[in-house]
């Protein structure tokens, strides 16, 4: 990809990003996994591909704040329990109810109810 989008993987990750340069993540963004047991999100900068700065990861119930240097874990620190996102029941991805609007929806079936 190149310009703002988001690249869906079929095995259940996504990524998000504010601006994709040459195929590679380069900017703000998140990415998530929602293959069952495995549901995490971050949110954070990349920059040329790599995860650079703080980066804030919700998996297991707990929040998380890494530091990144260019690609490098350098700290992750537990910060608390998480108490902001919820899964969705048709696709497992974890998000925030009160932030799920629709200028910038992440998953495509939180706004509607089920048509069936």
């Amino acid at each position: 990809p190149h310009g703002w989008g988001v690249l869906e993987h079929h095995e259940g990750f996504l990524q998000a990003c504010s601006f994709w340069r040459d195929g590679v993540a380069d900017g703000p963004g998140l990415w998530a996994m929602t293959a069952e047991g495995k549901e995490q999100i971050g949110y954070g900068t990349w920059v040329q591909g790599k995860r650079d700065g703080y980066f804030a990861l919700v998996k297991e119930g707990g929040v998380y704040v890494e530091e990144y240097d260019q690609g490098d874990l350098k700290r992750r620190i537990k910060w608390r329990k998480d108490k902001l996102h919820v899964k969705c029941t048709r696709c497992n991805m974890l998000y925030v109810p009160s932030a799920n609007t629709s200028e910038e929806k992440f998953c495509r079936f939180h706004l509607s109810k089920a048509d069936y």
